[in-house]
């Protein structure tokens, strides 16, 4: 969505894996979400490719975490 400037649909994606995220404790998950949905509800040109990294960066690190917690 990002790479096509649908920034709509980014604001979308982030909510809901901002909701999600917190669902399951991932808290730092939650925020990053959060800081993308709220720019780019404010200024969708102000959505920096840094902060969707740090999205995906933040996804990766709870998806490993509640695989070793299920695993155990």
């Amino acid at each position: 969505a990002f790479a096509e400037g649908d920034m709509d649909q980014v604001e979308q994606v982030a909510h809901a894996l901002k909701g999600s995220s917190a669902t399951l404790g991932a808290m730092r998950l939650s925020a990053a979400c959060r800081k993308v949905e709220e720019t780019a509800r404010m200024d969708p040109l102000a959505v920096m490719p840094e902060d969707l990294e740090a999205v995906q960066r933040t996804y990766a690190e709870a998806a490993t975490e509640l695989g070793q917690l299920v695993a155990s």
